[in-house]
Formats: C-alpha cells, structure tokens, sequence
C-alpha cells in the first residue's frame, strides 16, 4: 500500500515545528526547511544532525582578490 501523498505535506520541520515537505539529506531523512536547517547550522557552530549524527559536507567558500585600476574596479573569485 503506497503512503499517504497528503501525510507528506503534513510533516512539521524538525526545528521550527512548521508544516514541511523537505527531507534533509542525512541519513535520517527528518523532515526540516532547508533554511531552517542551514540557519541552524550556522548559529550553533555544529556540522552534524543533531538526530542521526551525520556529518554534512563543509560548504564551498569563494575567495576573493579585489584589483583597481585605471578607475576601473574589479572582483576575481575563486570557489575554494
């Protein structure tokens, strides 16, 4: 018997307890807001679920150099 389509949509987000339809990437597969989960993130230091434990790949930073000349500004980035 397949699930319910609608039980889906009727999932709350791990972290602000909101409706969700998200299922994060770890292997728990909890439902949370990409935002929810990223904010999280950020604000608590972590780099893991704090359900399954799994460790989330370390975001791609850009690194840039800023050149002017001649009256002409100019970004170089790098994703590192």
């Amino acid at each position: 018997m397949k699930e319910d389509p609608l039980e889906e949509l009727l999932s709350e987000c791990y972290i602000c307890f909101e409706p969700c339809s998200q299922q994060s990437k770890c292997n728990c597969k909890t439902y949370v807001h990409k935002k929810c989960l990223e904010d999280y993130l950020i604000k608590s230091g972590s780099d893991h679920c704090n359900v399954c434990l799994y460790k989330f790949p370390e975001p791609k930073k850009l690194q840039c150099t800023y050149y002017r000349s001649f009256g002409v500004s100019l970004f170089k980035c790098f994703v590192i």
